[in-house]
């Protein structure tokens, strides 16, 4: 802990000089981007490729698709992990960061990938309560091939 101390005061003595303070609050430049009609068909130069930028209008219809359709088929545990997540980093994404940077939201990356597995057709995950239902529903073949010939 006393190293991590001696290095946070290194790091906040070499950049004494710098202009900006610890946190930026940018809610209003959020709200101002959200009602510009144009912040939803702009593009950007990331690595040197032209791409959409973060509230792109076609990005955002694919993430309201992708939970549409991944949403029902998630189990409780992973709603809950995306719902967490959500209430934590948004609200500081919002007051904090610079509009359109979605690197912010990577708390909410694994939630995302899981939900496009899901919307992709995956199936429903085992819980407690419907792991292995499959072998004892009657008639299936699990319980035929094992039951007593």
């Amino acid at each position: 802990m006393s190293v991590s101390l001696v290095v946070g005061l290194i790091i906040k003595f070499l950049f004494r000089e710098n202009p900006g303070a610890v946190v930026e609050f940018h809610l209003l430049q959020h709200l101002g981007a959200f009602s510009r009609l144009g912040t939803y068909i702009q593009s950007e130069l990331t690595y040197r490729i032209i791409g959409p930028s973060g509230l792109f209008l076609g990005s955002l219809l694919f993430f309201a698709i992708v939970v549409m359709r991944g949403w029902p088929a998630c189990n409780s545990v992973i709603k809950q992990h995306i719902v967490i997540g959500a209430v934590v980093t948004l609200p500081l994404v919002l007051l904090f960061t610079y509009p359109g940077e979605l690197r912010n939201l990577s708390l909410l990356s694994i939630g995302f990938i899981l939900l496009l597995a899901f919307a992709l057709g995956g199936r429903r995950m085992p819980t407690k309560e419907n792991f292995g239902a499959e072998l004892r529903q009657p008639g299936s073949e699990a319980e035929s091939s094992h039951g007593p010939s």
